[in-house]
């Protein structure tokens, strides 16, 4: 089951890493909503799976303009998935606005707002 949902999330947030004008986005998933509904271990593995398919995304090509994937690896160091699940959870939670946009696009906006508060 782990495999397959970490499967799923890798391929669904690899483009995103490369957030720049002119790259193409896949839709992904889920809404954002979605993640209020799952169990707190689906929440931990999907926290798990983005987090690890953003730090992948150079290795599919994405583009490391500015070093953004090495910044946010050193952000994230010493997180766990339950850390990480929680920031999600707390980001959509204060922005019920936000519920019907595509999951994998608000996590990085979540993740991008916690690394900046860092």
């Amino acid at each position: 089951m782990k495999k397959a949902v970490f499967s799923l999330l890798l391929f669904a947030i690899l483009p995103q890493s490369g957030i720049t004008q002119g790259v193409r986005i896949h839709n992904g998933f889920m809404k954002a909503e979605d993640f209020l509904h799952m169990s707190t271990d689906s929440r931990r593995d999907y926290a798990m799976g983005i987090v690890d398919g953003m730090l992948l995304a150079p290795a599919f090509g994405a583009p490391d303009k500015g070093q953004k994937v090495q910044s946010f690896g050193a952000c994230i160091e010493g997180m766990d998935d339950s850390q990480v699940a929680a920031i999600i959870e707390k980001f959509l939670r204060d922005r019920p606005e936000r519920w019907n946009e595509r999951l994998n696009l608000v996590v990085f906006a979540a993740m991008m707002e916690a690394c900046s508060k860092k």
